[in-house]
Order: C-alpha cells, then structure tokens, then sequence
C-alpha cells in the first residue's frame, strides 16, 4: 500500500500499479551500426503539471521516445509535484498553501506561483546542461548499467521544451530565458497565468490589448534577471541574434473545457495564432484545441482511471480519453516533423 503523503489515494494507486507500459527499464541506446540511421538522437524534455510527477505523462512521452527522442522526465522541487524524494531520502510534499491563497488572495496565488515557474524554468535548465553534458562524459551510475550515450546526443539543434499545464508555462518560461539553448516549444494546454511578468510580455509582445499581470494589476514581481546569470553564460553563437520565444516554432493544444472557460489565456494565444504573430512569420506554430476533453486528458490519469469515476467526477470528458491522447500525440508529432524540416 502506498505510504503518507499519498496513502489516501491507495484505491486509485493500486489499479495503477497494475498497469504495463510497452518500454524497458534501462534500455541502452540503439548503436549506430544497427539502427537504419546514424542519425544523432534529437533531445527533449516533458515537464509535469501541478499534482504531477515523472511517470503521469508515460504516453507522451513514450510516443516521442518511439521517435528517437532521448526525453528527460524530472520531477519539480518546488511542491507542485504530488510528492518527489530527494538523494538522501527526505520527501517533499505537496504544497498545499497556494490552494488556501486562491480562496483568501488571488493575486498573492497567482505570484506565488510565478515565482514557482521561475523556479521550475531554473531546474529545467540545469537537467538540460547535465543532458548535454552526456554527449561528451558518460556518468559512473550510466556505466555502470552499460548505458552511453557520448557522441550520440544531437547537441546543435538545442532541446524541443514540452510541457503540461503547470509545465506547459515551465517550458515556455525555459524557451524566453534560454532561446538559444531550444529547438522549439510544444506545450500542451499551458497555465500561462502562471508565467511570470517577464515571460508573459515577451509571449504576449504582439498583443495591443495586453498590459501586463493577469487583469490583476501588478508587474515585476517574479523578476527572473538574478536567475540569468548562469543562462547568459551558456549562451551559443546564436546568442548574439538576440533571440526571442517567437523566433521558436511553437505548439498550442487545449481542451475544449479550458476553451469554453478561457483559461490558460487561450483566447489571447488563438488571436495571436489567426494574427499570424505566434512564432516566426515564416514558420511551423500552430494552435488547436480538442472537442468534448478536458484539463487532465494530456495526462496518462484520464485513461488510467476507470471512466466511471473519471467521468463522474469530471475527470474526463465525454470523448474517449485514449482517442484524445492518440490525437495529442498525431498532432504533436506532426508539428515535430514540420519543425525538423526546416532546419
């Protein structure tokens, strides 16, 4: 049975344990001489959304695997995970201040956890140096499971930023502090309210009618130019172009729930889209959203879950959940091959 903090959800973790996936479990990597390519793998992260971790978005994540993708799973230190243990065992707990805040004071929620995205953002470029750094050092703890993937990493192309909600806005604020360093954006329902001033002005840059916050009235109170340091220091030869998040092709999915209700900014990010201001003019960018879904069908929860209770608790919608992520995954692939394409 599953200990504190998740010992409540011991009905629902059970089924889940019970669950299969079709991957193994330290896999080494193709070796150039059998795969039909030579190829280097292309890189990529998947950030986990609030009450997430780094199992929650196995499908997605799988199917870019399946692409020849080396994707990176981390999860988020912050307390938005629903819980992630450290190297000596200590546990961190969900968060539970920020939902007392939401009730009592909006705007302090909402700052709160924009100081949390630059957090996340900050962690997302550290495991995204230490992936790099596997194309030139292979770790003992690699090694030792006959793992190496020196030499095989496609370093120039940078890393395609992926994300759900909570980590769709991770991936987002990755891509404006660190442009240089990603090869595209592919967020998935994104909480932009939760991008910090910074990350939003840069993202919504096109839009005469935004004016900053979250029609809350404040500004600058997640400054991200402390964190930067360590980013401008990395920065590649293409640093010196100056570049911005719509220099990035960049992907939009939502679900139909988030699209009736407006949330996520969706409606300003589909103006920006049918504008033609989201991404590079002669780009790939694209946004969609998805009929009769909701929030949680990006994640592996919806189809994990018996639908009976999905659906009674409006976990999911009244479409079929896996039909919804094959659909994600159709979408998300082609907008990568488009990507690819033009380099």
């Amino acid at each position: 049975p599953p200990t504190s903090p998740m010992s409540h959800m011991g009905f629902l973790i059970h089924s889940w344990c019970l669950v299969r996936l079709p991957v193994v479990r330290n896999a080494k990597p193709a070796s150039a001489a059998s795969s039909k390519t030579t190829k280097k793998f292309p890189l990529a992260f998947y950030s986990h959304g609030l009450t997430g971790n780094s199992f929650s978005y196995s499908y997605q994540a799988a199917s870019l695997a399946a692409q020849g993708y080396v994707v990176m799973l981390v999860e988020h230190r912050d307390g938005s995970a629903a819980m992630t243990v450290k190297e000596d065992g200590r546990v961190v707990e969900f968060d539970r201040a920020p939902a007392k805040m939401w009730v009592e004071n909006r705007i302090e929620h909402d700052r709160y956890r924009r100081k949390q995205t630059v957090f996340r953002a900050t962690e997302m470029i550290a495991a995204s140096r230490a992936l790099i750094k596997l194309n030139d050092t292979n770790p003992d703890v690699l090694s030792q499971l006959g793992i190496d993937f020196c030499t095989r990493l496609d370093t120039e192309c940078g890393i395609l930023a992926c994300g759900h909600s909570f980590g769709g806005a991770t991936a987002l604020s990755f891509a404006v502090r660190v442009p240089e360093f990603c090869a595209g954006v592919v967020a998935h329902e994104p909480a932009s309210d939760w991008i910090c001033d910074k990350g939003r002005r840069a993202l919504f840059q096109a839009d005469p009618t935004y004016t900053g916050g979250v029609t809350l009235g404040f500004e600058d109170n997640c400054n991200i130019d402390d964190n930067q340091k360590e980013d401008k220091e990395s920065s590649s030869s293409k640093s010196a172009s100056k570049m911005g998040i719509h220099d990035l092709n960049l992907l939009f999915l939502f679900s139909e729930e988030w699209m009736k209700n407006g949330t996520g900014e969706c409606n300003r990010i589909q103006k920006l889209y049918m504008d033609g201001h989201l991404g590079p003019i002669d780009g790939v960018s694209n946004f969609k959203f998805f009929e009769k879904s909701t929030h949680s069908t990006f994640s592996d929860c919806c189809m994990l879950t018996p639908t009976w209770i999905a659906r009674a608790t409006g976990l999911t919608g009244p479409g079929d959940p896996h039909d919804h992520a094959d659909l994600i995954r159709r979408n998300t692939h082609r907008f990568i091959e488009e990507v690819e394409q033009r380099r």
